[in-house]
């Protein structure tokens, strides 16, 4: 299976924000178009790709569409028929409420949806913008796991990857393949040094969760300034315990470009049967774990 990760740098036009979205909508489709051509299987944007990320200052609501809506439906119809799937980051509006989502398209259409379901709310260290996507979004209720010709894949968001009961659900319920949207801009990495420790301080938040699960891990960063933040790129590709694949441009280095890798399911499948870690998985232990959450909330 070939992935291509696009480390994008999504445009923001705050005198005409709808200009913007389709400025983004056309390079994912650019950018899908050369997947096509190049045989990509999987095709994946960061977080908000297609409208841009600053809660500070972007109005989402204006920028929501429905999934199906307008913006899917043209990847959609680009792929239909192929062996590929795309993954892009949005605004999703549905009725009223408005959710961080990252709807997973495939030969067929639109396959589902994943919302995030932990929204960040705190102030950067980086430049002092108050992130509070609580103002913006409502939080997804779902889990997000779906079957595709590859096999089962799971989705999550961003912020959602630092709970980790999401990527133990998700590979119990036998995703190899998890795909991270994020729009993260690293605090560490600000100064535009990459040094061997700054990518591993990086890259570290993702190899414990592929690790202790045998999972690929397909995180995809954005790059460039969101109206005054920097992100840094970084984007990678873990191969559950054997550690990082391949990596993007990261930092002062960052630049937007694609990752390409080929990966194979059988090589999880197989490190999963050689590991106890899932096999041994205790449901009454989890049971637990529900009955103190439920206690502590």
């Amino acid at each position: 299976m070939k992935i291509q990760l696009v480390q994008m740098h999504p445009e923001i036009n705050e005198k005409e924000p709808d200009l913007g979205k389709e400025a983004n909508l056309n390079k994912i489709s650019d950018y899908v178009d050369k997947g096509l051509e190049a045989g990509a299987n999987l095709i994946a944007f960061g977080e908000c790709a297609l409208v841009g990320e600053n809660t500070d200052k972007i109005k989402y609501r204006d920028l929501c569409e429905p999934i199906p809506g307008p913006a899917t439906e043209k990847i959609a119809n680009k792929i239909r028929g192929k062996s590929t799937y795309v993954v892009f980051g949005m605004a999703e509006a549905d009725g009223s409420c408005v959710y961080n989502s990252a709807p997973l398209i495939g030969p067929q259409g639109v396959v589902g949806v994943c919302r995030k379901l932990y929204l960040v709310n705190f102030e950067s260290v980086v430049n002092r913008v108050t992130w509070n996507e609580s103002a913006s979004f409502k939080p997804g209720q779902r889990i997000s796991i779906f079957d595709t010709e590859f096999g089962r894949v799971g989705i999550q968001i961003c912020y959602d990857q630092v709970h980790t009961e999401i990527s133990l659900a998700q590979s119990l319920a036998g995703a190899w393949l998890i795909i991270h949207p994020q729009a993260f801009p690293v605090p560490i990495i600000m100064e535009g040094k990459v040094s061997d420790e700054t990518k591993a301080a990086a890259t570290i938040r993702s190899e414990v969760g592929p690790a202790e699960n045998e999972v690929c891990w397909a995180s995809v960063n954005l790059v460039g300034d969101q109206l005054g933040t920097p992100f840094n790129g970084g984007s990678l590709i873990v191969m559950g315990s054997k550690g990082v694949l391949k990596t993007a441009s990261i930092a002062g280095e960052a630049k937007e470009e694609v990752l390409t890798a080929e990966v194979d399911p059988e090589e999880i499948y197989k490190a999963r049967r050689r590991r106890w870690n899932l096999r041994d998985t205790r449901v009454e232990i989890l049971e637990q774990l529900l009955e103190i959450g439920k206690k502590s909330i």
